[in-house]
């Protein structure tokens, strides 16, 4: 059995810190680690979400006459009723309403 006096010694108070200094540690690169990985699959779900957009874009200006420059352009979407109708029918679920409302 290990004296109670020993705890409060040099050595165990110095050994003391140095674990609980690494468990901080520890839990600061897994929390890292896994903020990485979250902000990682935003970003691939973000990507997925402009190429779905992108190529619905393309649809509507190769299906549609009358195109506003901006659309043409690049700087504006089609109507985002149009746009939610076509990501209903890919299946996505997500639309566009809720898109524009993500910062």
């Amino acid at each position: 059995m290990i004296p109670v006096n020993y705890w409060f010694s040099g050595p165990a108070l110095s050994a003391g810190v140095a674990f609980i200094t690494s468990l901080i540690t520890l839990g600061l690169a897994w929390y890292s680690a896994a903020s990485n990985a979250h902000g990682v699959a935003l970003k691939a779900e973000a990507e997925k979400r402009n190429a779905v957009i992108q190529r619905l874009v393309g649809y509507y200006i190769s299906s549609h006459d009358g195109i506003s420059p901006e659309i043409m352009a690049g700087i504006a979407l089609p109507p985002t009723d149009w746009l939610d109708q076509q990501l209903a029918n890919l299946h996505q679920n997500w639309r566009m309403k809720d898109y524009n409302a993500k910062p």
